[in-house]
C-alpha cells in the first residue's frame, strides 16, 4: 500500500466508527471553513494531474486558520462532534476542554510532510497555538495526568508516519501549559506519571 494511501487510510479510520451512519453536518463558522478547505485538498489529492502551487496553497489556508484563532471562542466553535468523521482531518480534544489536536493530511508528501499536527490550548480567556517539537504525528489520544507542581500534562498518543522509509512509528509525547505559553515535558520526568 502507498504511502499516501496508508495516511488515508488511518485519517479515516481514526475518526470512524462502526455504528456510525451518514452525518448530516450543520457546520459553524471557521469550523465549516476548515472543513471545506480539507475537503478541497483532499479532492486534488484524488486528482493524478493536481496543481501542487494549489494543493500548497490550500495547506497553507489550513494551516493559517488553526494558528490564527485567538478566542476560546473559536476553540469551541472548532470541535467536531464525535460522530462527524471528515476524511482528511482528525481532532482530538482533551476532557477537561481545555487542549486541543488538530491534523490533517497536507498532500505534501512529496515534501517529507504527509500530516501536519497543531496544538491549541485555551489559558486565561486565550487561545494559543503551537506545532509539536519534532516531527507532526496523527494524535489518537490525550490522556490528563496532574504533576506535581499541580500543572496538568497532556500526555499526547499517536503515530509518526515516515515518507523515507514507508514506515508507521508510535509516539508518546507530553505538554503542559506553563506562564501561557505550550511546554513539552521531557518523557523520563514523565514515565513516574503516567
Amino acid at each position: 500500500m502507498g504511502r499516501y494511501a496508508y495516511v488515508l487510510l488511518v485519517l479515516v479510520l481514526i475518526g470512524c466508527q462502526p455504528e456510525e451512519k451518514k452525518v448530516v453536518l450543520t457546520l459553524k463558522g471557521k469550523q465549516a471553513v476548515l472543513i471545506q478547505k480539507v475537503r478541497e485538498l483532499q479532492g486534488l489529492r484524488e486528482k493524478d494531474d493536481a496543481d501542487m502551487n494549489q494543493v500548497i496553497r490550500l495547506h497553507e489556508e489550513v494551516r493559517q486558520l488553526i494558528e490564527g484563532m485567538s478566542h476560546t471562542n473559536d476553540f469551541e466553535d472548532l470541535v467536531l462532534d464525535a460522530r462527524d468523521t471528515i476524511n482528511g482531518l482528525s481532532q482530538r480534544v482533551s476532557k477537561d476542554g481545555n487542549f486541543m489536536v488538530v491534523s490533517w493530511d497536507t498532500g505534501l508528501d512529496f515534501m517529507g510532510n504527509p500530516i501536519k499536527t497543531i496544538m491549541l490550548y485555551k489559558n486565561k480567556g486565550k487561545l494559543g497555538s503551537s506545532s509539536p517539537m519534532g516531527p507532526s504525528f496523527l494524535c489518537t489520544s490525550i490522556e490528563e495526568v496532574k504533576s506535581d507542581r499541580d500543572n496538568i500534562l497532556y500526555v499526547l498518543h499517536g503515530q509518526i508516519f515516515s515518507v523515507l522509509d514507508d514506515k508507521v512509528s508510535d509516539i508518546v509525547t507530553a505538554y503542559t501549559i506553563s506562564n501561557g505559553y505550550l511546554e513539552k515535558v521531557p518523557l523520563p520526568a514523565l514515565s513516574s506519571k503516567i
